[in-house]
């Protein structure tokens, strides 16, 4: 088998991220003065994926400039390590788990493509082997990072408190100096088992540069530090000695405990003369589970430990500084600005440590005091300003300056940290992020005010809320004298998920005063209570004895609301009022009416107040970056096509019509359930051509070559092959404009399109073949480059025609013609680029670049007037210098040296690239450019797919640009070019023979050419094109004598015309786009702030005629099928490379090749969609399966023509109104040929099935049947107060204890267990009090089940729905026929006919309850039937026009033995019955008379988690104990086991894969791994048959819990968007098709838990070790990133559970298809060397590359 992942460019879901200058230099925006480069580059990393984005400043959107999609590791940590000069570049710090490792990396680039180049590299695993006892497995590593000296990142330029040791003090001034360049970096092992402390110090390179080299780790002694902590000295000493140090002994022997417990979260304080590190642990004895935290206990609850150590890594010493007890329920540290203070965050509260103090314990809800130990209790406080009922568990907290922070809970709500002079408090926002699922994290960049260089992003940060008048006048005042006074700050901040989502938001925060006179006590406040919150003012009149109060809260959303909007727009005080210059912390008063904390505090202390609060202003979303989330089990099923599909010609037969009434079963799309709570949904896997809501009509023809769409006109020209025709051109005219009723319009073939008087025109139509065409206005003017098949004297056959077209009369007129002057008799028209518009001087202008057949290029400009210039290329001098060299050296340097010109383009950019070239030295013409003319009147007009935004690309704006999306005022600027930036330049590139790609300028006024820019290597797909003139110095191809057939070039990314604009800045690429005579296509980018070099895009993807197409094409010759190819007649090279813009939003590029390809662009990256095509022909009979691309057309959308089943020469034109609908509506492009779009739906989707039932689900409405979940927050403010007495409560208390004593009486008299007697009775104890003075009880989470019927026509909205009970969990679903048993199991009556047996279609749910009283009572199931109804039309009126079906329960059953986790249908001679797995057994049931029927049983040993059936076999999946294999047998109704895996293995997802006869078990478990099995009865290793034989293992590093069977298509189905006709069509062609095991396999698919798709193919033996082969000399050969071995990470990994049962032998045997598909985007040297390393051939390999990546995709 091969593992593939479809999914190419990885997980795009968020779970760390750091900025860092990666691709441009801190100082990089002062030189250039360019605010583009101010901003660093943004990082991400989830699972083993890491992605470096860019920002644009002008629009807050990120950009993706490289993306690392297959580390080879799971990444835990990310940071930056700032570099030592700012004219260098930063380093990223990269944890992986699983071993623990530590790479530090830096961004280089290398003859392979884009790396993560490893400057030093940390194994822990021999710390680990060491410590871990003789432990079998390595938990996941905790990574903190301490730098000396960096840039501020996370905060505002605040100065750091003095350095000291031991406890610090403010007025300390004996710091030492600082040492620039180093790092600390602590690692914690295995949750505690050690602890190992390293430097990273940067060093000067050779280069002049730094580099950073890390130091001998040290490992920590924690055994004999332990003897030091606090709380396990002696009990009656109170204090211990600070500073106590610990040597490392080498010689030491490990203890068996470290006498630390469990750690679980490390930082670094930095205010200290040495490293300090804080750890959060627990007590030697672990941690106290959650149920026991509540019990009453005088002493409450163990608590949790805060120790600091200070390190000295150099001399191997360690301190314990201090040892503080913590609260029950911490679980992060969080470390502040100052360098000596931290904040611990818990579920319950928030503890502040200050200089080895506890400061403040902060409760956010009523529960806190259960969680807090009684050492704790008399600092336990309530929050400040307004009683808080929140949890902190799965929350997420970010500093954003020295005195505030973000919160955002588990449901997105933000709230703000802030602290005053003594006190922190938790003010609500009243925002929330949405879409999200939970928040993985957070990361701020703040936006200093005082840079020039964020004036740009700040404004429009500030910029983008609107308030109303009022508001705005409140606040202006008070934001101007807050700006004086440095109060604003503003930044960045960036919310990751891996569960949905991820936004970047723009804030500002402001600091208000508030002044002391408003504060009051309002009457409502109970006398031993404190205030729920404080009176905010809100306008200036109310200062002076009005104020607004705000009412005692529980923690109801409507009172945070209203606090937030008083204190947002609350005035300043005037700072000239003496009464109002207070401090900003009211002191306690002595009133008797102030309220005091309650007695329980034991503290007799006032409550403080604030009085200088920070507000959160603005929260502005600028990007989001969606991401799927966890992604469940695909389903397949089609997507309904709008209603106004019609047909092309309304005279076409039906069977060639898209009608709407067609049949279901279309072209079907795979969804898969996605995301998690807010951001769940669907997730719609589709392709280009597939989805058939993209089609707006069909038609059949024959014989067609080339297409073009005269818009304007309403008219396509048709160019007939002269192969089987004379050539001519024919003509489809719109019928009539598109309209809001009917967006297809009708189009009609004019079988009389020109004057029988024109014989001219009428000759062309007849005879001549259709080369190139374009329009010349909108007059109906439009030319054509044609190639004539009749004599024209002396004459040459190849002219340019000038036609109109009379849209009145239906008839075109020749109005002139030019004929084509050659240099040579015998020269011949080999191609020619698009026709483009050249507008000068306001005059017409079009032109072409020509290739001709004796080598030479030309460029022909023309208006209607006639042929204006024709200027050749000129061709360089080439050394004729001879030297002794053998008959082929000699053969393969002719051949590149040859300067003939083998492809050319004609195209425009903007006009300073010219400049760039030459102030970067490259040589140049001798002549000069003349000066254009650049006042308005003669300003070239700018083409529809350029604009000045694109020069964001290169880094430079223009000062000149207008109606651009977003103003940016002139001061911020670039001057850099400014003459330049104000047009487009005409420019030629043109590939010689021996590679050399050469960039002109055109002067349009006269057609001269300036050659500007050159470079070699592009036919060999060198990754870098750097600019040279001389030949290249690499070794040229042995094997292969390469050219370049067509190049390219265009832009690529949204389109400018497109209505959101400002998606375009910054997104766009100019791309050189290439095919090579060898097959291959290259796809080049001029990067951003390198425009002098072309990088080459990796797209994972291969374009070239595989074997198989060409042994197809073959017979098909043999039989008479095709003609054999006549050469005379191929002279003419077609385009094949179509630039488009405006589709879907996009500009970008069609390739028409043996692989149909999408050139689009995803945030601002070139990525490749495949595209697919209706009832299709096999592959092979053309070179191309399409075979013409046009647009734009009239009605908007393209057109594309390819080859269709039937007899040889059957065409289809398609007409589509976009590419895909994933550009318009959120969606990604991951790579590997795939759009997915996202279909929000709010809910956690579970399952998702397709009734396959035309009774049900029609064309008009697919119905699906969906198991979703809803995540709620379920209010307990009841808690808050029982409305009993203190009497009341009491009396309640003495019956529960009386009624306990009697219990355990009768248990003492009876002589039995009470706790087994009584278990349906328990009683439980009302341990968690809520404390009202603390806060309130806060909300629980819930899930709640539904089953829903939604209708994928009406925008998957909900047509029925079913909710569950309470407690009851939806486990499985499943759409199935049963059939209907008349008799009872076991009757005397005669053998059922099955002609007698009628089949139900049912939804089937499976379900498990587990019910309020948890654990202590089994969980039990059920198994539901549901009908599904369609309803007539009448019936949909009376009801709801949306409501198509209706749902019906049918039946239920009582599942006693266990949850229901399978359903599944088995038929066997026709009957067709139900499979229920639920606990450890199997149950099998038949439906008749109206109920389930048991007639069979299995049992397993533990949980049965998932059930497989093909034919009569079964494979079971125990969720604790491996795979069984069953049969069942109809004879004696009995299920048999043959046999099962005896080793210990924890399944997540079981699978079937086959390839011919034999057929593979898939397991994969608990550790991310990967098992295959047979069923081999015969051999040893099988034990006599009762054993299942593992084959192979594979370590797939990432968690999935379900596979799922596609058919594996060869490259001659691939293409195919139908591919049942398509094999039907390829079987009449070729009776052996579908004989071999190639043609017969089954691979799997499968969404994982970071968002990603993968694929598991069979191979056959041959190709297997030949790619096994290729596979070792890649991970040999080839970097990785980060210094990891892909080959280590694939090993097999034990599983803890019961791991000791299994030997650690890794069979191997599994290909990794991420790293031999990297062999595609090798250069063609380097494939050469490695395939002669393996005895092979490139061709072979890049075939069985190509045939596995066909085999990989289910679309």
């Amino acid at each position: 088998p091969c593992y593939v992942s479809v999914t190419k460019q990885g997980s795009r879901g968020v779970e760390f991220s750091t900025w860092a200058y990666l691709t441009h230099t801190r100082d990089s925006g002062n030189n250039n003065n360019n605010p583009q480069d101010a901003l660093p580059n943004f990082v991400t990393a989830a699972g083993s994926s890491i992605h470096v984005y860019s920002h644009c400043v002008y629009t807050g959107k990120l950009k993706l400039e490289y993306s690392f999609p297959n580390v080879a590791g799971t990444i835990v940590f990310l940071a930056t390590l700032t570099s030592k000069s700012e004219t260098e570049l930063d380093a990223l710090l990269i944890g992986f788990g699983t071993p623990a490792r530590l790479s530090v990396v830096t961004m280089e680039e290398n003859a392979q493509g884009r790396l993560l180049q490893a400057v030093c590299l940390l194994d822990f695993m021999s710390v680990w082997n060491d410590h871990s006892c003789g432990a079998m497995f390595q938990e996941d590593a905790i990574f903190t990072l301490l730098e000396e000296e960096h840039t501020p990142t996370t905060l505002s330029a605040t100065t750091r408190q003095p350095k000291t040791k031991g406890a610090p003090t403010a007025s300390t001034n004996n710091n030492r100096a600082r040492r620039p360049g180093l790092a600390t970096v602590a690692v914690v092992l295995g949750g505690g088992v050690a602890v190992a402390v390293t430097e990273l110090v940067a060093h000067l390179l050779p280069n002049g540069t730094h580099g950073w080299i890390a130091q001998e780790p040290y490992i920590l002694p924690l055994h004999s530090l332990s003897v030091q902590l606090p709380h396990l000295r002696d009990s009656n000493a109170t204090e211990f000695e600070s500073g106590t140090s610990a040597n490392n002994n080498n010689n030491e022997t490990s203890p068996m405990a470290t006498g630390w417990g469990d750690m679980f979260h490390a930082a670094f304080l930095s205010g200290y003369l040495e490293p300090v590190l804080v750890l959060l642990h627990s007590a030697p004895g672990g941690t106290t589970w959650e149920g026991r935290l509540a019990r009453e206990n005088t002493s409450g609850p163990p608590p949790l430990y805060l120790t600091a150590l200070s390190i000295s890594v150099s001399h191997g010493r360690t301190a314990l500084l201090w040892s503080l007890p913590m609260t029950s329920d911490a679980r992060c540290i969080m470390a502040l600005s100052n360098g000596t203070s931290c904040l611990v965050l818990g579920t319950n509260t928030i503890v502040s440590v200050q200089a080895g103090r506890i400061h403040q314990v902060l409760a956010v809800n009523g529960w806190a005091h259960t969680t807090c130990p009684a050492v704790l209790k008399p600092e336990l406080r309530g929050n400040s300003t307004v009683k808080l009922a929140l949890q902190l568990d799965a929350s997420q907290c970010c500093l954003i300056n020295d005195r505030a922070a973000l919160v955002v809970l588990r449901r997105g709500q933000v709230y703000l940290l802030q602290k005053g002079p003594g006190i922190w408090s938790l003010l609500p926002t009243g925002q929330s992020l949405s879409s999200m699922g939970e928040v993985a994290h957070l990361r701020s960049w703040p936006l200093l005010s005082s840079s020039s260089k964020y004036e740009v992003l700040s404004s429009l940060v500030h910029g983008t809320s609107k308030k109303t008048s009022t508001k705005e006048e409140s606040g202006t005042a008070s934001k101007k004298s807050l700006e004086e006074d440095g109060a604003i700050c503003s930044g960045l901040i960036f919310a990751g998920s891996r569960l949905g989502d991820s936004l970047l938001l723009g804030y500002s925060v402001d600091t208000l005063k508030l002044p002391l006179s408003e504060i009051q006590p309002t009457e409502e406040e109970d006398s031993n209570e404190p205030p729920a919150a404080e009176s905010l003012v809100k306008e200036e009149d109310q200062l002076k004895g009005e104020s607004t109060e705000l009412a005692s809260s529980n923690g109801h959303y409507d009172d945070i609301l209203a606090i937030e909007e008083e204190a947002l727009y609350a005035p300043l005080p005037d700072q000239s009022d003496p009464t109002q210059s207070s401090p900003n912390l009211i002191q306690p008063s002595d009133d008797d009416e102030d309220e005091e904390f309650d007695s329980g505090n034991q503290s007799n202390s006032k409550r403080q107040r604030l009085t200088k609060c920070s507000v959160l202003r603005e929260l502005v979303p600028l990007d989001r970056i969606v991401g799927l989330g966890p992604v469940g089990e695909s389903c397949e099923g089609p997507l309904a096509a709008p209603k106004f599909i019609t047909s092309a010609i309304p005279d076409a037969p039906a069977t060639n019509r898209a009608n709407k009434e067609s049949t279901v079963f279309g072209s079907p799309a795979y969804i898969f359930p996605c995301g998690f709570g807010s951001s769940g949904g669907l997730a719609l896997a589709t392709a280009p051509g597939r989805d058939d809501r993209t089609i707006l009509a069909e038609e059949d023809c024959l014989n067609v070559q080339y297409v073009c769409s005269l818009p304007s006109n309403k008219i396509v020209l048709l160019g007939m092959s002269p192969k089987t025709e004379n050539g001519g051109i024919k003509l489809l005219r719109q019928k009539y404009a598109q309209s809001q009723e009917n967006d297809a319009a009708q189009w009609e073939e004019l079988e009389e399109w020109t004057d029988p008087r024109d014989e001219a025109m009428s000759r062309i139509a007849a005879s001549s073949i259709l080369l190139n065409s374009c329009e010349m206005g909108k007059d109906g003017t439009f030319c054509m480059l044609l190639q004539s098949n009749y004599e024209h004297g002396n004459k040459s056959s190849w002219r340019i025609a000038i036609a109109k077209w009379n849209a009145d009369l239906l008839r075109s007129e020749l109005l002139d013609e030019f004929f084509i002057d050659l240099e040579l008799p015998d020269e011949a028209l080999t191609a020619s680029s698009p026709i483009l518009s050249l507008t000068v001087e306001n005059e017409e202008v079009y032109g072409t670049a020509c290739r001709w057949s004796s080598g030479r290029a030309s460029v022909i400009t023309f208006s209607r007037a006639g042929i204006k210039s024709m200027v050749n290329v000129p061709t360089p001098e080439v050394s004729n210098e001879t030297k002794e060299e053998d008959e082929e050296t000699k053969r393969i340097r002719e051949f590149y040296t040859s300067t003939n010109v083998v492809a050319c383009d004609l195209f425009r950019a903007p006009s300073y690239l010219v400049k760039l070239r030459e102030r970067d030295g490259v040589p140049v013409r001798t002549e000069t450019k003349p000066e254009h003319n650049r006042s308005t009147s003669s300003r070239p007009v700018i083409h529809s797919e350029f604009d000045e935004d694109d020069m964001d690309l290169y880094g430079l704006v223009s000062s000149s640009a207008t109606g651009d999306a977003i103003a940016v005022e002139a001061s911020v600027k670039s001057n850099t070019l400014e003459d330049d930036l104000s047009g487009l330049s005409t420019f030629l590139a043109l590939f010689r023979q021996s590679g050399m790609l050469e960039l002109y300028e055109i002067d349009e006024s006269n057609g001269t050419l300036v050659s500007c820019w050159a470079c070699n290597g592009g036919e060999r797909g060198l990754h870098t094109l750097v600019p040279s003139r001389s030949v290249s110095p690499l070794p040229f191809p042995r094997s292969h004598l390469v050219k370049i057939d067509e190049v390219r070039c265009f832009m690529c990314g949204p389109s400018l015309s497109a209505t959101d604009t400002s998606r375009a800045t910054n997104l766009r690429s100019l791309c050189f786009a290439m095919t090579a005579s060898s097959g291959d296509f290259f796809l080049y980018t001029m990067k951003s702030g390198s425009s002098n070099v072309l990088e080459r895009e990796q797209l994972y993807t291969q374009c070239r005629q595989t074997r198989e197409q060409t042994r197809h094409r073959t017979k098909l010759m043999k039989k008479g099928i095709i003609p054999k190819n006549d050469s005379a007649s191929d002279i003419y090279s077609t385009i094949k490379l179509h630039r488009f813009s405006d589709l879907s939003g996009q500009d970008g590029l069609f390739a028409a090749l043996p692989q149909p390809k999408w050139i689009v662009c995803e945030r601002g990256r070139p990525t490749t969609l495949a595209h697919r095509t209706r009832h299709s022909a096999p592959a092979g009979g053309k070179l191309s399966p399409v075979t013409a691309f046009c647009s734009p057309l009239p009605s908007g959308g393209f057109l594309t023509l390819h080859e269709r089943v039937g007899r040889f020469g059957s065409q289809r034109l398609t007409i589509f109104k976009d590419i895909s609908p994933v550009f318009e509506k959120a969606g990604v492009i991951p790579g590997g040929g795939l759009c997915i779009e996202k279909i929000a739906m709010g809910v956690t989707v579970r399952q998702i099935r397709f009734i396959d039932n035309p009774s049900i689900s029609s064309g008009d409405h697919p119905l699906y049947a969906v198991l979703v979940s809803r995540e709620l927050e379920v209010d307990q403010s009841d808690l808050n107060d029982d409305g009993m007495t203190a009497e009341e409560r009491q009396k309640l208390e003495r019956e529960k204890e009386e009624a306990r004593i009697q219990r355990q009486v009768e248990a003492d008299l009876g002589g039995f267990d009470v706790e087994q007697e009584w278990v349906e009775e328990i009683v439980r104890d009302d341990v968690f009090q809520v404390n009202s003075n603390l806060g309130g009880a806060p909300p629980i989470q819930k899930e709640f089940y539904s089953l829903w019927i939604v209708d994928a026509a009406n925008e998957w909205r909900v047509v029925d729905s079913y909710d569950l009970e309470e407690y009851e969990h939806g486990l499985t679903l499943q759409v199935m026929e049963l059939s209907d048993f008349k008799e009872e199991p076991g009757s005397a009556a005669t053998e059922i006919e099955i002609e007698d047996l009628s089949t139900t279609t049912f939804i089937t749910l499976g379900t498990g309850t587990l019910n309020h009283n948890g654990e202590d009572v089994g969980s039990k199931g059920r198994v539901l039937l549901f009908e599904v109804k369609k309803l007539d039309p009448s019936t949909m009126r009376r009801l709801n026009s949306q409501m198509v079906a209706s749902l019906r329960l049918t039946y239920e059953k009582e599942v006693f033995h266990g949850p229901v986790f399978s359903l599944s249908c088995l038929s066997t001679d026709g009957k067709n019955r139900l499979v229920i797995g639920a606990g450890a057994d199997v149950n099998l049931e038949q439906w008749g008379n109206g109920k389930l029927t048991q007639v069979g049983f299995f049992r397993a040993t533990m949980q049965i988690l998932n059930i497989l059936l093909f034919k009569n076999f079964l494979l079971l999946s125990d969720a604790y104990d491996s795979l069984y294999f069953l049969v069942w047998r109809e004879s004696d109704k009995s299920l048999t086991l043959l046999a099962k895996d005896y080793d210990p293995i924890a399944v997540y997802a079981a699978g079937i894969m086959s390839r011919g006869a034999a057929m593979t078990f898939l397991c994969h478990d608990d550790r991310q791994n990967v098992q295959f099995f047979q069923y081999a009865p015969g051999e040893a290793a099988a034990r006599g048959g009762n054993k299942l034989v593992s084959r192979s293992d594979f370590h797939l590093g990432t968690q999935t819990t379900a596979f799922q069977q596609h058919y594996c298509r060869s490259s001659l189905l691939v293409h195919s968007a139908t591919p049942a006709s398509t094999v039907a069509a390829l079987k009449q062609q070729d009776n052996y098709h579908g004989r071999t095991d190639d043609d017969q396999r089954l691979g799997v698919h499968f969404g994982t838990t970071d968002g990603s798709i993968g694929s598991l193919v069979p191979l056959s033996e041959p190709v297997y070790w030949r790619l096994a082969a290729l596979q070792s000399v890649l991970a040999n050969a080839l970097e990785s990133d980060c210094a990891l071995s892909p080959r280590a990470w694939r090993l097999y990994r034990r599983s803890p559970r019961r791991g000791g049962c299994r030997s650690n032998d890794r069979r191997k045997g599994v290909i990794d298809g991420d790293l031999i598909l990297r062999y595609a985007d090798l250069p063609l040297t380097d494939q050469e060397d490695l395939a002669s390393a393996i005895g092979s051939t490139v061709d072979l390999i890049l075939d069985n590359l190509l045939e596995l990546e066909c085999g990989s995709l289910m679309i």
